[in-house]
């Protein structure tokens, strides 16, 4: 079960999941509807009628739709104690819905409820939702969403097997500006994050930003003179990972500046020479000047 990538992952967990509240709350629903006469506590057969399972602490609840399953079984849902290290799982969201490896003709309705001071620290309630333990490692229930205001996750399952509520950790971004060449600017530069979050750096400098989603941003070096270049695409797009630091490097080269210079000739007495005279800089660059002119050396 995968779903679409939008940021990466924190290690043990695939790509985020996306949010879809309305439609998977309102499939639990007509589940629930359809068999609540049905509905008990603790390890429940469930045949082709489908049926509810829920946890004997109250804190999980399966809806399984009918026809999902062909035969009878009896479906176990209890707390569980082993499963794979991931950064992001709130505490006391691990469950093992048994016998594992059964799998579903039809997608059941999986709800587990989390209490919010569990969530690790760095972690946004917001970035929660279903994961699911394949291959040795969680990945993503594909369309799982939260509930901020009942402190659940909620999606749809095909199988049975171990599952928590789990969430996006933050990450941080270093930004550097080497700087190289005559005539930089002594004020530095200007980095901004998505468009926001401007920060100065000096010269050969390091900024870091702290907190930010694990999802691609866009960083953009500003304020850069008009003699010195940046090296690479800017803005440009990096991905930070959760629970991890991204760094990205401007490389900022400089040339010396150019300017003008204006030279001017004053002559008196009798007979000047009528062809004036030539002006020569640094014994390459050379102009003819008047005997009461002036002549101008640009871009030096």
């Amino acid at each position: 079960m995968t779903g679409v990538l939008r940021r990466p992952p924190p290690p043990g967990l695939s790509a985020p999941r996306t949010r879809r509240r309305d439609s998977t709350w309102l499939s639990a629903a007509l589940v629930l509807l359809a068999v609540a006469c049905a509905e008990r506590t603790g390890p429940h057969t469930i045949d082709s009628r489908g049926g509810v399972v829920e946890a004997a602490d109250g804190k999980v609840l399966l809806a399984v739709p009918p026809g999902a399953i062909k035969q009878p079984i009896v479906i176990t849902v209890t707390p569980a104690s082993a499963f794979p290290a991931a950064e992001g799982i709130v505490g006391g969201t691990v469950y093992d819905l048994g016998p594992d490896g059964i799998a579903l003709t039809r997608a059941a309705v999986l709800t587990i409820r989390y209490e919010p001071t569990a969530i690790p620290l760095g972690v946004p309630e917001d970035s929660l939702g279903l994961a699911v333990v394949s291959g040795g490692k969680w990945q993503e229930v594909s369309g799982s969403s939260v509930d901020v205001g009942q402190n659940t996750v909620t999606g749809n399952i095909y199988d049975l097997g171990l599952y928590a509520g789990l969430g996006q950790p933050l990450g941080h971004l270093h930004v550097t500006t080497p700087t190289t060449g005559p005539d930089p600017d002594p004020d530095g530069y200007a980095v901004s994050v998505d468009g926001t979050q401007p920060r100065t750096l000096g010269l050969d400098d390091t900024v870091a930003f702290t907190n930010l989603t694990a999802e691609d941003h866009v960083v953009e070096l500003t304020d850069v003179a008009d003699n010195c270049s940046v090296s690479g695409e800017n803005p440009r797009g990096v991905t930070v990972p959760a629970g991890d630091t991204a760094r990205t490097t401007f490389t900022v080269t400089c040339t010396a500046l150019l300017g003008d210079l204006e030279v001017s000739t004053t002559t008196s007495g009798p007979d000047p020479d009528p062809d004036g005279y030539t002006v020569t800089v640094d014994g390459s660059k050379s102009q003819a000047v008047g005997s009461n002119g002036t002549t101008t050396f640009t871009d030096l």
